[in-house]
């Protein structure tokens, strides 16, 4: 298995195709999307509206990479540096969103090789925190965090929807370089 990593573009409507397909399965769609509203729970993404979120530029770095097996794109991580939704408002923290899409890699080790070259990156960008967000529902993901050195930093109370119920968020942590 051959694993390797592709700078997202915007541009290419094979990489907006992709990132579509995954963002409106249901079940990823459930596990990556918060949703505010109940009756929002089911409503997936209009593919223009979708693909214009990507071309717009933020006060902040944005990356997205899309993880590849054998060059066959099976999951992505964003990266954003100092983003406004932090939980701790630290300066120098890369807040992470990692997918494995594609069902027939999950638990194969692809999330983990995923998070060393996020960790990588983030340490390029300047980061010495990393801050993710996972749903409480998420068990798989929350064990996976912590099995790789990730704390839970504090909740946002019931911050999503899914299966007709309210979820927190759970914040979690990774101090990449001590400052002290």
């Amino acid at each position: 298995m051959n694993i390797t990593f592709e700078l997202f573009d915007p541009l290419k409507s094979d990489h907006i195709d992709t990132l579509f397909r995954w963002e409106t399965d249901e079940e990823i769609f459930k596990l990556i999307t918060p949703i505010f509203k109940q009756e929002d729970q089911n409503k997936l993404a209009d593919r223009k509206v979708f693909a214009s979120k990507y071309l717009k530029t933020g006060d902040y770095i944005h990356e997205i990479q899309f993880i590849c097996v054998d060059n066959k794109p099976v999951g992505n991580f964003s990266l954003m540096m100092d983003p406004g939704h932090l939980y701790k408002k630290i300066k120098g923290t890369a807040w992470l969103g990692l997918t494995i899409a594609e069902r027939e890699y999950w638990g194969k080790g692809i999330a983990k090789i995923g998070m060393e070259k996020f960790e990588e990156r983030a340490l390029f960008h300047g980061a010495n925190r990393i801050e993710l967000g996972v749903f409480e529902f998420n068990s798989r993901a929350i064990s996976f965090y912590k099995k790789i050195g990730y704390q839970e930093i504090g909740r946002i109370e019931e911050f999503t929807w899914a299966d007709d119920k309210k979820w927190d968020d759970i914040r979690m942590e990774k101090i990449l370089l001590d400052e002290n």
